[in-house]
């Protein structure tokens, strides 16, 4: 059995060179270990990120050797906010450690120097704060609230609604909007317009309340009152 040894302190170049120049021949098997579970010289990534898992550690390590750039993260990460979790020696005992995860990537340099064990974990933004809805009632298949992007069209909250019901009013809708400062305006639309890509086809972080059509009686079906 034959061992190729390649210091911690190569470079990629060295790695290379050194896998070029270890000659193989026919009907050679070849094992390339795994980092091993618990293996001291182990970081491990968690949480709102593209790979998670375990990456074999090295001297003077820092935070952007494994999170090098928002590609390595999902979309919408929690900026100002990151974790490293630390094993502290000789109990293990855990400690946190924040670091500001936009500055890390800003100026690599700077990064947190990362120690053998460490967990480095990336949040959501939508960890800190409420992901936006809007929530879609009256005469629609499936009413309720539903998780957006963040910008929205009237269409496509009905959409997420299951659609309109075959007794909907398709002249006329209601729209609560909330505003930055707490307070609501509740104006009307056009829903057939809307549907079709007219003005007021969008709306953001709010509740669409698609009407009735009017029986005889001036009440609808379920003996709810006409809005």
């Amino acid at each position: 059995m034959l061992s190729l040894d390649i210091p911690d302190s190569a470079d990629t170049g060295e790695i290379t060179k050194r896998l070029e120049s270890f000659e193989i021949q026919d009907g050679d098997r070849i094992r390339i270990y795994p980092i091993a579970p618990y293996n001291q010289d182990t970081i491990y990534v968690d949480g709102h990120v593209v790979r998670p898992g375990r990456y074999s550690y090295k001297t003077d390590m820092r935070v952007t050797d494994v999170i090098s750039s928002f590609k390595d993260v999902l979309p919408e990460p929690a900026t100002e906010y990151a974790e490293i979790i630390r094993l502290n020696a000789p109990d293990f005992r855990p400690s946190v450690e924040s670091f500001n995860l936009a500055s890390a990537l800003a100026d690599p340099s700077k990064a947190p120097v990362l120690h053998p064990m460490d967990t480095v974990r990336i949040f959501s933004r939508f960890d800190f704060e409420n992901a936006p809805t809007v929530a879609v009632l009256g005469d629609v298949r499936m009413p309720g609230t539903y998780k957006t992007a963040g910008q929205v069209r009237l269409a496509d909250a009905i959409h997420l609604a299951g659609g309109l019901t075959p007794d909907a009013l398709t002249s006329d809708a209601q729209v609560f909007r909330y505003l930055p400062d707490g307070q609501f305006k509740i104006f009307s639309v056009s829903l057939s317009g809307a549907l079709a890509g007219g003005p007021h086809r969008e709306y953001y972080f709010g509740i669409a309340r698609p009407a009735a059509r009017a029986p005889e009686s001036g009440r609808d079906r379920r003996g709810h009152g006409l809005r």
